[in-house]
């Protein structure tokens, strides 16, 4: 995908909702992908166990990756909140809605730290994939049926960045003014409610994007991403999380044509055992 996807998903986002644009985004994204592992024994036997490597941003090869997105200090410093958000800042502290350029910054390194991200493709016989993803055809590839699409993405092929003071100022203040609503709910009533603001959905879903762009010339990957939220930061490299929580189930298992006769044979083994195809690439 390239710029044009944003554009449009960005029409979509801002005007009628994340919800139609997340049903934009979903239509672009295929009921089948595919991803590439070495034959080692942790792969085989989270294969076995029907769970995914999910790796944390420092862990990505490209120096470039998670870096789509920035912010400027003069355009943040003088950045517009939402519109929703200034109508009210009569009935808040003026606190909430101060944030400094320093603390923006954090907030977006530390939000790269709250998401697990692992990659696919379109393409299950790519010799590209098999030399540098599945160890020069000794490892295997996975066909995977995408039973739920809100958590991936299409990867944007792009050379530019985007700035977005706006956004992110928009994202802080509305995230701090929740935190007061839940307060002042504790205060008065005794109980906090988790309180649901559509318009911050909208806006933080735009932020995924950071974590799905290259750079053109990987464009021939036809690359996309499961981004998957989790509810604090996580200190790890990365997490195995089970097939059914992200709502994927393996289909087929393309066996390298270099791999060993034993990992074929548990290859083989584990095909029958979840009862899904085997064949050699």
């Amino acid at each position: 995908m390239n710029l044009d996807f944003i554009k449009c998903y960005s029409e979509y986002l801002f005007k009628v909702g994340y919800q139609e644009a997340d049903k934009f985004k979903n239509s672009k994204i295929p009921n089948i992908l595919y991803k590439y592992f070495p034959c080692s024994e942790n792969r085989i036997n989270s294969l076995s166990r029907q769970e995914l490597w999910l790796a944390q941003h420092e862990n990505f090869n490209d120096p470039n990756e998670f870096k789509f997105m920035y912010i400027d200090k003069d355009k943040f410093e003088n950045a517009r909140l939402d519109r929703n958000l200034r109508i009210l800042s009569p009935f808040y502290d003026d606190n909430i809605f101060r944030v400094e350029y320093q603390d923006a910054k954090k907030v977006m390194e530390k939000a790269k730290k709250i998401v697990s991200v692992s990659c696919f493709t379109t393409d299950p016989q790519n010799d590209y994939f098999w030399t540098n993803y599945a160890n020069n055809h000794n490892g295997f590839c996975i066909k995977y049926n995408i039973n739920k699409k809100d958590n991936f993405y299409p990867v944007i092929y792009t050379d530019e960045k985007l700035e977005i003071s706006d956004i992110l100022k928009t994202i802080i203040v509305g995230f701090k003014k929740i935190i007061q609503d839940e307060d002042n709910l504790m205060k008065e009533f005794g109980r906090s409610q988790n309180i649901i603001n559509y318009d911050l959905l909208t806006y933080t879903s735009f932020l995924y994007f950071n974590y799905c762009c290259k750079n053109l010339k990987w464009e021939k990957e036809d690359e996309y991403r499961l981004v998957f939220p989790h509810s604090k930061i996580q200190s790890s490299k990365g997490k195995l999380i089970p097939y059914d929580t992200l709502d994927i189930n393996a289909n087929k298992i393309f066996i390298g044509n270099n791999c060993s006769d034993e990992n074929k044979k548990k290859l083989i083994e584990i095909s029958k055992d979840l009862d899904i195809k085997y064949d050699f690439a």
